[in-house]
C-alpha cells in the first residue's frame, strides 16, 4: 500500500516536472522566435536604409535564431547582393554573391510559392555566370526568373527581367514578345526602361504597342498607356497621332477629376507641331489655369516656342495668365525680356525689359539675364558685374555663382572662376556634370594637373558616356609624364567616340613618346 502511494506520488512529481519542463522549451522556443524576429525587423530597416552591412549582421543573427524564415533569408539575400555591387575586388564580390545564392536558394526551397527568393536566386546566378569556373549558372537563371513570375504573373518588375535576361542571353529568344505585350499591358510605364535595351527591336516595339492598346481599354491603366502612347508618336514626329492620344487622355482624366494642368501642356505642345494653333493656345490656357505655378510652367513651355518660332503666341498666353494670377502680372516685363533673349533674338529690346523689371522691383533674375546678354556681346566686365549682383540677392542660386565663374574664366582670372565654381558646386542641389568640367579646365589652366585629373574624374562619374572628361584626363596623365595611363584613357576614350581625329592624334603623339623610353630600357639591359 505504502508503495503504491509512493509510486503514485513519484508519478505525479515526474508528470508535473515534464509538463514544466514542457513549458520552459515552450518558452525559450517563443524567445528565440521573438528574438530572430526582432532582428529581422530591424534588419529590414537596415536594408532600406541601404546599411547593408548592418542588415547583413542582423539577419545573419536572426537565421541563426530561425533559420526556417524565407523572408528573412531573402533580405539577406539582398543585403549580400547589394555588398557585392559596392564591391571593388573580385574575390570579395564573388564570395557575397554565393552567400545571396545560398540565402536565396533556402528562401525557395522553404517557400516556393515566394516570388523575391526565386528572382533573387536568378539574379545572382546570372551574375555569378560572368565568374570563371561558375559559367553554367547562367542555365539555372532562366528558370529561376520563370518561377518567379509563375508566382505572380502580373509582376512588372519580375517580366521585365525575364524579359531583358531572354534579350541579353538568349538572343530575344523565349516568348519575349509575349512578355512584353504582357509587360506593356500591365505596367505601360516600364517603356522608359525597357526602350533602351540595346537588344530591343522594332518588332518587340510593335508588341510593346499592341500591350498599350489593350492597357489603354482597362480602366486601370488606360491613363498611363496613352501618355506612353501619345509620347511615343510625339518621339516619331507623329504630331496629329500624338494629339489624339493626349486629347484622349485629357478626356478620361477630366470624367475622373483627375487631369493635371502637366496633361494640357503636353496637348498644347502636341496641337502646336501639328499646326493647330488656336487648339493649342486653348489647351495651353487650360493647363495654365489648373497649375499651381503659373510662372514655372511658362518657363517649362518656353522651349516649346522657342523651337517653334512663336514669341507672339507665347505672349498672348502669358497675357491671359496675367489675368488671373497677381504672379505673372508683376513678372510680364521678365516674361517680355526672355521671349525677346531666348526666342526673338532681340538683345537690346530684352535688355529694356530686365531693366524696367528692376525698376520695379529687384531681384536676382533681371540681373541673371543682364549677364548672358553682356556675354552674348562678350562683354565680360559687365557680364561680371551682372552675375555678381546676382548673386548678392541669391548667394544660394549654383547657376549665377556659375555665371560668374564663366566670366571669371573669360577674363583670365582663373583663381577667383576656381572660388565661384566651387560655390556653384556647394550649391548646386545635384552634382552637374558641367561645373566639375570648368574646375578642370581652370586647375589645368594654372597648371594644376592633379587637381584637374579628380575633376574630370567626378564628371566623368555623373556622364560616364561622355568621351570629353576622359580624355581630358588622358591630357592631364600627359602633362604630369604618366604616359601609361595617358595612353590607356585615351583608348578608352576612342571606344566611347570611335574615330575622333583629335584623340586619335593625341594618342599617337604618346605612344611615340613611350617608344624612345622603351628602347632606352632595351638598351640599357643589353649593356649590363
Amino acid at each position: 500500500m505504502f508503495r503504491l502511494r509512493m509510486n503514485k506520488r513519484g508519478t505525479a512529481l515526474f508528470s508535473t516536472a515534464c509538463i514544466a519542463a514542457f513549458f520552459l522549451w515552450a518558452s525559450l522556443l517563443l524567445l528565440q522566435t521573438a528574438l530572430a524576429d526582432y532582428y529581422g525587423s530591424i534588419g529590414f530597416e537596415k536594408l532600406q536604409s541601404k546599411d547593408y552591412a548592418s542588415s547583413d549582421l542582423l539577419l545573419t543573427k536572426s537565421i541563426l535564431l530561425s533559420g526556417s524564415n524565407a523572408e528573412h533569408l531573402v533580405n539577406h539575400g539582398q543585403a549580400m547582393y547589394a555588398l557585392a555591387g559596392r564591391a571593388s575586388e573580385g574575390e570579395t564580390v564573388l564570395d557575397l554573391l554565393r552567400r545571396a545564392e545560398h540565402s536565396f536558394a533556402e528562401a525557395a526551397r522553404i517557400n516556393p510559392r515566394e516570388g523575391n527568393g526565386w528572382f533573387g536566386l536568378a539574379q545572382t546566378c546570372w551574375w555569378l555566370s560572368a565568374f570563371s569556373g561558375y559559367e553554367k549558372r547562367v542555365e539555372k537563371a532562366g528558370p529561376c526568373f520563370e518561377r518567379a513570375l509563375q508566382t505572380d504573373p502580373g509582376n512588372g518588375k519580375f517580366l521585365y527581367a525575364l524579359i531583358d535576361f531572354n534579350l541579353s542571353t538568349r538572343g530575344g529568344q523565349g516568348q519575349s514578345d509575349k512578355l512584353v505585350e504582357s509587360l506593356a499591358t500591365a505596367h505601360p510605364e516600364a517603356w522608359s526602361g525597357l526602350r533602351g535595351h540595346p537588344r530591343f527591336s522594332a518588332v518587340l516595339r510593335d508588341r510593346f504597342v499592341q500591350g498599350l492598346e489593350r492597357a489603354a481599354a482597362n480602366p486601370l491603366t488606360d491613363c498611363s498607356a496613352l501618355k506612353v502612347l501619345a509620347d511615343m508618336s510625339a518621339e516619331a514626329g507623329e504630331w496629329d497621332r500624338a494629339a489624339i492620344r493626349a486629347g484622349q487622355l485629357v478626356e478620361r482624366a477630366e470624367q475622373r477629376n483627375t487631369v493635371s494642368h502637366q496633361s494640357y501642356l503636353d496637348l498644347g505642345q502636341y496641337l502646336m507641331k501639328a499646326g493647330k494653333l488656336p487648339e493649342s493656345k486653348k489647351a495651353y490656357l487650360r493647363g495654365m489655369m489648373l497649375s499651381k505655378n503659373r510662372i514655372q510652367a511658362l518657363n517649362s513651355i518656353l522651349p516649346a516656342f522657342q523651337g517653334a518660332r512663336l514669341p507672339d503666341m507665347y505672349l498672348d498666353i502669358a497675357v491671359a495668365a496675367s489675368s488671373f494670377d497677381a504672379g505673372v502680372v508683376a513678372s510680364l516685363p521678365i516674361i517680355r525680356g526672355k521671349v525677346a533673349l531666348d526666342i526673338s533674338g532681340d538683345l537690346e529690346y530684352a535688355a529694356e525689359c530686365f531693366k524696367l523689371a528692376l525698376e520695379k522691383r529687384e531681384s536676382a533674375a533681371p540681373h541673371r539675364y543682364l549677364a548672358e546678354i553682356a556675354m552674348r556681346k562678350q562683354d565680360w566686365d559687365r557680364a561680371e558685374l551682372e552675375s555678381h549682383r546676382a548673386i548678392m540677392l541669391a548667394p544660394r542660386d549654383a547657376e549665377l555663382h556659375y555665371l560668374f565663374a564663366r566670366s571669371l574664366e573669360e577674363q583670365k582670372r582663373y583663381m577667383a572662376a576656381l572660388d565661384a565654381v566651387g560655390q556653384a558646386i556647394k550649391h548646386s542641389p545635384t552634382p552637374m556634370e558641367g561645373h566639375f568640367i570648368m574646375r578642370g579646365r581652370l586647375f589645368e589652366a594654372i597648371g594644376n594637373y592633379a587637381s584637374a585629373i579628380q575633376a574630370w574624374e567626378a564628371a566623368r562619374r555623373l556622364n560616364p558616356k561622355n568621351a570629353h572628361p576622359i580624355r581630358q584626363i588622358a591630357h592631364g596623365y600627359k602633362n604630369l609624364g604618366d604616359l601609361v595611363s595617358a595612353r590607356n584613357y585615351y583608348i578608352t576614350a576612342l571606344t566611347l567616340f570611335p574615330g575622333d581625329e583629335v584623340t586619335i592624334r593625341e594618342l599617337e603623339a604618346v605612344r611615340a613618346q613611350m617608344r624612345p623610353n622603351t628602347a632606352k630600357k632595351q638598351s640599357a639591359t643589353v649593356k649590363r
